[in-house]
């Protein structure tokens, strides 16, 4: 008599676990999905903010010590590497600008060509200290994991 009672919850609850278990799994997958995409992100940001770090790092050399050695073109030319799979057309023209100011200025320390009176280098150090102040405003946009 009692298990005739409780036959229909039996029943019920029988017939609920499929798509409980099934809910349960579409929950999981759900969630490993959001994982999955902020870690995308995430390895996106820091392949980002490794580009900007050495843009930083070669904008500073150039204005504050007026010239960069071999290892900092090197380093700068390795470090933006593939910036237009990054970032959109307008930084990849910013990154090259700032390489092509850097050559125009003359700023190689060991060829001798930087003088502190040289005419020719104010607009390139006006140029180059500026973007000190604004450099993190070009990249801002993109140093965000909502991007």
């Amino acid at each position: 008599m009692f298990i005739e009672k409780i036959q229909p919850l039996v029943e019920l609850s029988t017939a609920l676990i499929a798509p409980l278990v099934a809910l349960l799994g579409l929950y999981i997958a759900f969630q490993q999905y959001k994982t999955h995409k902020m870690k995308l992100k995430s390895d996106l940001f820091d392949r980002r903010y490794a580009l900007f770090e050495c843009v930083h790092d070669f904008v500073v050399a150039v204005a504050k010590r007026n010239g960069v050695d071999q290892s900092q073109r090197d380093k700068f030319i390795a470090g933006t590497k593939g910036a237009e799979f990054l970032f959109d057309d307008e930084i990849k023209a910013y990154v090259d600008e700032i390489w092509t100011r850097s050559v125009d200025a003359n700023a190689w320390v060991e060829d001798g060509n930087v003088q502190s009176n040289d005419q020719n280098l104010v607009p390139h150090e006006k140029w180059f200290n500026t973007q000190l102040r604004t450099i993190n405003s070009k990249f801002e946009k993109y140093m965000s994991l909502s991007h």
